[in-house]
């Protein structure tokens, strides 16, 4: 505003100043709600991204997607944050991924009759008969299992495989129940005595019901309390 003309009468109105530039223009970027949380929640979704799990990377990355899918703006709205746990997230991913594949990857070597001539890492899945076993884990879970050659060092053997019927998932205890049958009945043939005149203790790999529909197949195995070489086949009298 300029100068206001004198009124009639030698009265003057006061001078006010200018209003500044781009007083009319609100402030740039929406408004952040004093109640957001984005900054505590991008913390979550970096931390569990930065740890090497399969599940806290997951979280951690969804978490921060949803500190990127707010509205709101402003200076403390943990984006930075959020972005970082979206480019760690996947590569912790991967890598875990990576590691817990990685021994089903190095398969060991067999000749011509399927005989391991050189060791290696198999999924439940790849055990064949005569495969013998560097060590074995009782009453856990395995995924993998180390084979070697049996004129190696081992302390299992397989000495049976056979697959369960098609159909519905039996129950635990109908599998054990033909599991054990199946082992039991075989073993005698193979051992060269009845399994209750043997030293020999048996360990069985059985199906379990997340994986019923494509893995049916049970897995028979002798195992020794030491290390031994060759294979205990016909080992009975």
């Amino acid at each position: 505003m300029g100068e206001v003309p004198p009124i009639p009468g030698g009265m003057q109105l006061p001078k006010y100043p200018d209003r500044p530039e781009g007083w009319d223009r609100a402030p740039g970027g929406p408004v952040r709600p004093p109640n957001d949380r984005s900054e505590g929640t991008a913390t979550t979704a970096l931390v569990l991204a930065l740890i090497p799990t399969i599940l806290s990377n997951v979280v951690g990355f969804f978490l921060a997607i949803s500190v990127l899918n707010k509205p709101y703006g402003g200076r403390f709205n943990g984006r930075g944050k959020a972005i970082a746990a979206l480019v760690i997230a996947p590569i912790w991913l991967t890598v875990t991924v990576f590691l817990f594949l990685l021994p089903s990857i190095v398969e060991p070597d067999r000749d011509d009759r399927g005989e391991v001539i050189e060791s290696g890492t198999v999924g439940p899945d790849g055990l064949r008969l005569g495969d013998c076993l560097e060590s074995i884990e009782l009453d856990t879970v395995q995924t993998t299992h180390d084979v070697v050659p049996c004129d190696s060092a081992h302390r299992a053997e397989v000495f049976h495989t056979f697959d369960l019927p098609d159909g519905p998932w039996p129950g635990e205890e109908e599998v054990a129940r033909f599991a054990d049958g199946g082992c039991l009945d075989t073993f005698s043939t193979w051992a060269g005595q009845p399994y209750a005149e043997s030293t020999l203790d048996i360990a069985i790999l059985q199906p379990v019901r997340s994986s019923w529909r494509d893995h049916r197949g049970v897995v028979c195995m002798v195992y020794t309390a030491e290390p031994t070489t060759g294979t205990l086949q016909g080992s009975g009298p």
